[in-house]
C-alpha cells in the first residue's frame, strides 16, 4: 500500500522535492515513472533520469512560448494522462511522480473524478507524488502527506533569470 504526497505552494522547490523522491527510490532499485504535465522541454533532470532508466511522459510544448488555450485545444494533458494510465496498466511501478498535476487540475485540464479514481487505485499499488501550485482542496484532502512550499524571497523578483542547471 502506497501513499499520496502533494508538494504545493508559491515557493520554489516542488519539482525538486519530487526529484529527490525519485533519486531516493532509484537508490533502492525501485521502478519509477515521471509524468510532466504542462512541460515538454528537454530539462536537465529529464536527460539524467532517462539515462537512469526512468520512464518519462511529457505533455507540454517543447518551448515556453505557448498559451493555455493551445494546450487545451491540443488536449496535451489529456493525452499524457491516457498514456500514463496505459503505462501503469502494463507495468508495475514503485513510484509515480505527477509533476504539475496540481496546475492541470486547477485549470481543469483533467476531470477531477477520473483523476481521483485513478489516484485511489494507484496508491493501492505504489507511492505517488503530485506537484504544482494551487493544489485543489479535494487533492489535499485525499493526500497522506502535504507539503506547502512558502515563498520568502525569490531571485526572479530581483530580475535574475532562470539558469540552465538550476531551474531547468
Amino acid at each position: 500500500m502506497g501513499i499520496l504526497m502533494v508538494f504545493t505552494g508559491e515557493g520554489k522547490g516542488k519539482t525538486t522535492a519530487a526529484l529527490g523522491q525519485i533519486v531516493r527510490a532509484l537508490g533502492w532499485g525501485k521502478k519509477v515513472i515521471l509524468v510532466q504535465f504542462l512541460k515538454g522541454m528537454d530539462y536537465g533532470e529529464v536527460k539524467t533520469l532517462k539515462r537512469l532508466g526512468v520512464k518519462i511522459i511529457q505533455s507540454g510544448p517543447s518551448s515556453l512560448s505557448h498559451s493555455l488555450q493551445e494546450i487545451k485545444e491540443q488536449d496535451l494533458v489529456g493525452k499524457a494522462f491516457n498514456k500514463l494510465r496505459e503505462e501503469v496498466a502494463r507495468e508495475k511501478y514503485d513510484l509515480v511522480v505527477l509533476d504539475e498535476l496540481n496546475w492541470a487540475l486547477h485549470y481543469k485540464l483533467l476531470p477531477w473524478r477520473e483523476v481521483r479514481t485513478f489516484l485511489e487505485e494507484l496508491k493501492t499499488q505504489c507511492d505517488v507524488v503530485s506537484t504544482g501550485r494551487n493544489a485543489p482542496r479535494e487533492l489535499v484532502e485525499m493526500a497522506d502527506c502535504v507539503t506547502e512550499m512558502k515563498k520568502i524571497k525569490h531571485h526572479y523578483d530581483e530580475g535574475k533569470l532562470a539558469k540552465k542547471g538550476r531551474e531547468f
